[in-house]
């Protein structure tokens, strides 16, 4: 997480830089090298606007429900073991797209994966603490 967190804040140049040798050194040919970049930049095309809403809300949906069945696992596996899981299964959704006829991995929906994971966790640590709490 404290990875995604430094790329995430530093500088454009740079951060390209980092993701590109990343991404070469991986051999993975990615659409957007630069986080959220499409976001900022063609948000005023309504088609695009409506095709990030649809695209991200399946990712959100998907995989805070996945990091809401990880909660599960909670009291019989330790946290940095999920957390390794969340990452491989994260990071894997997105490679294997780059074997998939029509798909590309993408960095957004890879940190927008991990984010919604870490959330869905979290809603279900909180419900889970809130009902122990209460009974």
């Amino acid at each position: 997480m404290s990875l995604v967190a430094v790329v995430t804040f530093l500088p454009v140049d740079v951060k390209t830089e980092f993701i590109e040798n990343i991404l070469v050194w991986f051999n993975i040919v990615v659409y957007e090298k630069t986080p959220f970049g499409i976001w900022f930049s063609e948000l005023t095309d309504n088609s695009i606007a409506t095709y990030l809403l649809i695209n991200n809300l399946g990712h959100i949906i998907i995989f805070a429900l996945f990091g809401y069945l990880l909660g599960h696992l909670d009291k019989h596996v330790p946290k940095y073991i999920l957390f390794v899981l969340l990452i491989i299964i994260t990071g894997g959704s997105e490679f294997l797209q780059h074997f998939v006829a029509g798909r590309q991995p993408d960095l957004d929906d890879l940190i927008l994966n991990v984010i919604a994971g870490i959330t869905g966790y979290s809603v279900y640590k909180q419900i889970h603490y809130s009902h122990n709490r209460h009974n």
